[in-house]
């Protein structure tokens, strides 16, 4: 299933990548257009973690961290644009438990990352000179995921325990946004709300046991997210 996915995007974006040829356009028609680095938080309920951390009142929620990428190339004419874009983001949330044990200082943390790779595609139209209204942006994204158990008692490592994705997973996104431009052709800012959808199917440890004993469906969770980026243009 994750193969035909991955087949239709590409024959999309090869689709949009002929008609780019086909046409004239501006400034970062084709080629490297571009770099980018901005900043991503996303709502998810995560329903194992929440019901095998109930216990210690551990609950995960909001995802946040940094993105970086490049337009791979982003085409312009004189009604629309298309873009086409890679990126890394890395995603994640913490929590930390506090406790006074005899004067010693107790912590217990977890952490969980849902680091991704990405690639999208964009289709918008210019509203004004200084600025673009992308009307829909969709991709895909490859998880590598994780999470920590870390105990310490004053500053000391008593135990650890870590877990990694037994396989690479595919999620999705969908959204609009706007891309304002500071310095026409050299810097924009560019905004996005979307909703995305995480799908990581097992973790283990190097044991080869599985995290909360689930060989599967470790989490299926959709949730809304914002991103916000600088683009730094390269003229072509």
């Amino acid at each position: 299933m994750y193969k035909i996915k991955i087949a239709i995007f590409i024959i999309i974006i090869f689709s949009f990548y002929q008609t780019s040829k086909a046409q004239t356009c501006g400034f970062g028609c084709l080629g490297l257009s571009g770099f980018f680095a901005g900043y991503s938080v996303q709502n998810n309920e995560f329903d194992v973690f929440d019901q095998q951390l109930k216990d210690k009142n551990i609950n995960f929620d909001d995802l946040s961290g940094f993105r970086f990428g490049a337009n791979l190339f982003r085409a312009k004419f004189d009604q629309y644009f298309l873009s086409v874009k890679g990126y890394y983001q890395i995603s994640g949330q913490k929590k930390i438990i506090q406790n006074n044990i005899n004067g010693a200082l107790s912590e217990d943390k977890f952490e969980l990352d849902l680091n991704h790779w990405g690639i999208g595609l964009d289709f918008g139209i210019p509203l004004f000179n200084f600025l673009d209204i992308k009307i829909i942006e969709g991709g895909l994204n490859f998880y590598s995921s994780s999470y920590i158990n870390k105990q310490t008692l004053s500053g000391i490592e008593i135990s650890e325990s870590k877990y990694t994705g037994s396989s690479t997973d595919l999620g999705y996104y969908l959204g609009t946004g706007f891309i304002f431009h500071l310095i026409k052709n050299y810097a924009s800012l560019e905004g996005m709300v979307y909703y995305n959808k995480i799908k990581i199917g097992s973790m283990l440890n190097n044991s080869g046991e599985y995290l909360f004993g689930k060989k599967s469906g470790l989490i299926d969770s959709g949730g809304f997210a914002a991103t916000i980026q600088l683009n730094i243009g390269v003229p072509l």
